[in-house]
């Protein structure tokens, strides 16, 4: 996957987010539900910070190897 696929799906994810936590705020979800809600959301958001990570990772490498040549 390449860094701009990343970002839209980084994006979507945090879409996905504000949208399940909106549900649970406006309560159109029963009540039992939320922990699952909270626990997707922050399963998103850990997938995305280990993605940027990766990424940010990836380029300072490059950079690095470039700035040695």
């Amino acid at each position: 996957m390449n860094k701009e696929t990343f970002e839209k799906l980084s994006y979507i994810a945090i879409g996905i987010v504000a949208l399940l936590l909106l549900m649970m705020i406006a309560k159109l979800v029963p009540e039992y539900m939320n922990i699952y809600f909270l626990a997707f959301s922050i399963v998103l958001l850990l997938l995305r910070f280990g993605g940027r990570t990766y990424f940010l990772t990836k380029d300072w490498k490059s950079r690095k190897e470039q700035k040695n040549k």
